[in-house]
């Protein structure tokens, strides 16, 4: 089986009849479309999300590469479907994410209703979680299929809202987290001198600047971008400390 599966990708080779790696998928475009092969909308869809084209072959994907037709976007990625119906995260998150970060993505879904923190869809590609009458926790996928301005790398994304953060601020000193929760503050790009909103903050002993009223507001919420199962894990704990905190 190990053999069957480093065979090189052929034209023949169907996608979804064996775990294809992002790279070997680069590999073969490179080679059949050229070192400027990320051009091809088409390819960088494959590479990136390829449970999308399972059960076509790679031959398929180059002729439509080379003469591409217009493609049928899911309805359920679709935000005028999503207003209608406020799908569950569930429902949409195999139509955005591939491979790993599909797992890892269902597997926080399950850990939040597990947790009796239910996932409500808040506007395009983007869920909230309440608990105690507040957010401690916002999902977003992606939109880049149908939204160009959206970046393309990134794939989903974790907006914990840390209310209480200081009741457990120890514990993520111990654990030697604090740079996990600085690494990841979004600032504001737009609060800079003569901006009113320019504001300080200190957030587990260190001072953040360019963080407006309005982001202070929202209890520090941070941007995980395109987590793996060890940062998911680590949000697990932390959303666990909030919610006891909130209790």
């Amino acid at each position: 089986m190990d053999d069957i599966k480093k065979e090189p990708l052929t034209n023949d080779t169907v996608i979804g009849s064996r775990k294809i790696a992002a790279a070997e998928f680069r590999k073969f475009f490179k080679h059949v479309l050229g070192d400027d092969y990320e051009k091809y909308p088409l390819a960088w869809d494959v590479i990136k999300m390829s449970s999308f084209h399972n059960g076509k072959s790679l031959k398929e994907i180059i002729d439509g590469c080379l003469n591409p037709k217009e493609q049928k976007i899911p309805e359920i990625i679709i935000l005028e479907y999503q207003k209608k119906h406020k799908p569950k995260i569930e429902a949409v998150i195999p139509y955005i994410l591939d491979g790993d970060m599909q797992k890892i993505a269902l597997d926080f879904a399950a850990f939040l209703k597990a947790s009796k923190i239910s996932l409500r869809w808040q506007t395009w590609n983007r869920w909230v979680a309440i608990c105690k009458g507040t957010a401690i926790c916002g999902v977003e996928l992606s939109q880049s299929k149908v939204n160009a301005s959206y970046p393309k790398d990134i794939f989903w994304s974790i907006h914990p809202h840390l209310k209480n953060i200081n009741e457990y601020e120890n514990f993520i000193v111990n654990e030697g987290w604090q740079h996990f929760i600085w690494d990841n503050i979004r600032l504001c790009d737009s609060c800079r001198p003569p901006a009113k909103c320019r504001k300080e903050w200190t957030i587990l002993g260190k001072r953040f600047t360019n963080i407006c009223v309005g982001f202070v507001a929202r209890h520090n919420r941070l941007n995980i971008n395109n987590p793996d199962e060890t940062t998911v894990q680590r949000m697990k704990k932390l959303l666990e400390l909030e919610k006891m905190s909130r209790n």
